[in-house]
C-alpha cells in the first residue's frame, strides 16, 4: 500500500525519534490511549492490550505508532517515527491475516486504528490522497466485520461485540466522509441483530449510544448523496427523521446523555438542511436513490426469545439478555468481559447539571419538545428556526460537559454540525463552540479540530453576508477529507 507511506525524501529531512518502543508503550497507555474510550478507567485499548504484546505485535506497533505523533501533536515535521511503526504495523498485519492465526477481532483492533489515525497524521489540505485512502482501512475492516457476523448471533463474543461498536463509530464518522459507493451499506439483517445486541450493552467507545450511531451511519450516507448528485429520496428522510425523534438519550450518566442529545440534533439539523435545500429544487423520485427495504428502526426487529437466542453459554452471552443495569451479576460480567477487561459503570454518581445561563426560560436540554413539527408542512422562517434551535441546544448540551471530562473526545461531529449553524446573533454560541474546539485539541492532540474552526469561520462569514452554505459543501469544496473522530 504505497499510500500509507509517507515520500522517501520527505522522510530523510525529518528528525528520527530516540524513543524505544517500551516508552512509546509506555505513553500509549498512560496517556494516548485516552482518546480511544469514554472513561479511562474502563479502556480495553490502554493496559489490557499489553496481554497480546507477543500476539498481535501488528496492534502494538499501530499504537506506538499513535503514541509517536500524539505526544507531539501530530505535527508534520514530528511524525517520521509515527510513520516508521506505522509501517511496521501494516507489514505485520499482513502476515498474521496471510497465516490466519489471530482471532479476527483481534486483527479488526489493527486495522481499526491504523484507519482511524490515518485521519490524524495529515492535514485535510496539505494531504488529501492519504486521506482519501483511508477508506482502504474501512474497507479492510469491513471485512473482518462481515467475517464475524456470519457467526450466529449467540456465539457473539465479547471481543466480537466490541469491533462491532467500534466498526459502528467508526462507519457512522466517515459517512460524511467516504462517497457512499465506497462504503457498504449497513442495512443487512445481520448488521442489525449486532446492533441489537450492542444496544443491551454499555460500549467503551459507544456508551449507550449505538441505536442512534446506527441510525446517524445512514443519515450521513444520505446526506452526503444529496451533496453528490442533487437528488433526494423524500421517503427515506422522513424515516431517519422518525427515527432519530424517537430516540431518548440515555438518563443513566448526564454526560453521555447530553452527548446522545447532540449527536440526535447533529442527525436531525442535517435532515432539515436537505429540507431546508429542497424547497429551492427537489429530485423527481424515479431520480432519487433506492434505499433498502431491510432498513427499519431497532424497535421493529422482529423479537428474539431468550430460549432461542441469550442462553448462558462460553461464549457469556447472557449479559446481554438482562443487560449491564438490569440484574446485572458483576461476578458474571467480570467473567464474560476478561478478554477485554472493562466493566459497565454500575456506581457511576451524574454529574449535577448547571443551570442555562443563556437561556434560562428554555426547556431542559435532554427534551425532545423541539423536534415535534412536522418540517415538511412548517413555512421556511420557522424551518430555519428549527435548525437554529436545535444548533443552540446541541451547543448548550455539550458546553455543559466540563472540558476535563473524557467524552468531550466525541463532541467534535456533533459541535461542528451545531456550530455550523449559528447565526451572527448567537455571539456567545460562537464562543463556547471556538473555545470547546480548542479543548478538545488540548486533550486528543488532533489537528482535525482546527481545521474544523478554520471550517467554521468560513460558514460563519458566508452566513453573515446573508449567504446559505453548509460546513460539508464548504468541506467538498476545498477536496478536503475532515473526520473528527
Amino acid at each position: 500500500m504505497p499510500w500509507l507511506v509517507p515520500n522517501i525524501r520527505s522522510l530523510e529531512r525529518i528528525a528520527p525519534s530516540q524513543q524505544t518502543g517500551g516508552e512509546l508503550l509506555r505513553y500509549w497507555v498512560e496517556s494516548a490511549s485516552y482518546i480511544m474510550a469514554l472513561d479511562p478507567e474502563n479502556n480495553p485499548l490502554s493496559f489490557p492490550v499489553l496481554k497480546y504484546y507477543n500476539q498481535s505485535p501488528s496492534l502494538i506497533h499501530a499504537l506506538q505508532s499513535i503514541s509517536a505523533g500524539h505526544q507531539y501533536f501530530f505535527e508534520p515535521g514530528k511524525l517520521r517515527r509515527c510513520f516508521e511503526e506505522r509501517l511496521l504495523s501494516i507489514q505485520h498485519v499482513r502476515k498474521e491475516l496471510d497465516t490466519q492465526t489471530n482471532d479476527p477481532s483481534l486483527a479488526f483492533l489493527t486495522v481499526f486504528v491504523l484507519g482511524l489515525s490515518s485521519y490524524w497524521i495529515a492535514l485535510p489540505a496539505d494531504d488529501p490522497v492519504l486521506l482519501h485512502h483511508a477508506q482502504a482501512h474501512l474497507q479492510g475492516g469491513r471485512a473482518l466485520i462481515d467475517t464475524m457476523l456470519a457467526i450466529p448471533v449467540p456465539q457473539f463474543s465479547p471481543q466480537m461485540l466490541f469491533a462491532f461498536g467500534a466498526y459502528l463509530y467508526w462507519d457512522m464518522a466517515c459517512s460524511f466522509v467516504i462517497a457512499p459507493a465506497d462504503l457498504k451499506a449497513i442495512d443487512g439483517s445481520d448488521f442489525s441483530f449486532a446492533v441489537e445486541a450492542l444496544a443491551r450493552m454499555y460500549h467503551p467507545i459507544l456508551g449507550y449510544s449505538a441505536e442512534i450511531t446506527y441510525v446517524l451511519a445512514k443519515v450521513g450516507r444520505y446526506c452526503r448523496t444529496v451533496e453528490d448528485t442533487e437528488q433526494r429520496d423524500t421517503s427515506l428522510e422522513e424515516e431517519l427523521e422518525n427515527q432519530l425523534r424517537s430516540i431518548k438519550p440515555t438518563q443513566i450518566s448526564a454526560e453521555l446523555g447530553l452527548l446522545e442529545e447532540a449527536y440526535r440534533c447533529h442527525g436531525l439539523i442535517n435532515i432539515y438542511a436537505i429540507y431546508r435545500r429542497g424547497r429551492v429544487s427537489t429530485a423527481s423520485p424515479e431520480a432519487a436513490p433506492s434505499h433498502s427495504t431491510e432498513e427499519q428502526s431497532m424497535a421493529d426487529l422482529p423479537a428474539r426469545e431468550p430460549s432461542d437466542s441469550w442462553e448462558l453459554d462460553e461464549t457469556g452471552l447472557a449479559f446481554l439478555e438482562k443487560g449491564f443495569y438490569n440484574a446485572f451479576d458483576e461476578d458474571m460480567a467480570k467473567q464474560t468481559l476478561k478478554w477485554l477487561d472493562y466493566l459497565p459503570l454500575g456506581d457511576y454518581q451524574p454529574l449535577m447539571l448547571p443551570s442555562d445561563e443563556h437561556h434560562s426560560s428554555s426547556e431542559s436540554l435532554l427534551s425532545d419538545g423541539d423536534c415535534d413539527t412536522s418540517t415538511e408542512t412548517i413555512s421556511d422562517d420557522d424551518l430555519q428556526s428549527t435548525i437554529r434551535k436545535l444548533a443552540i441546544q446541541a451547543v448548550h448540551a455539550l458546553t455543559q460537559v466540563p472540558e476535563s471530562h473524557p467524552s468531550i473526545n466525541l463532541h467534535g461531529i456533533p459541535l461542528l454540525t451545531a456550530g455550523s449553524e449559528l447565526l451572527a446573533a448567537d455571539v456567545e454560541e460562537r464562543k463556547l463552540v471556538t473555545k470547546r474546539f480548542r479543548a478538545l485539541y488540548s486533550f486528543n492532540h488532533m489537528t482535525a479540530n482546527l481545521t474544523a474552526l478554520d471550517l467554521l469561520q468560513e460558514v460563519w462569514a458566508i452566513r453573515d453576508l446573508g449567504g446559505a452554505t453548509s460546513w460539508l459543501k464548504v468541506m467538498r469544496s476545498k477536496g478536503w477529507h475532515l473526520m473528527l473522530g
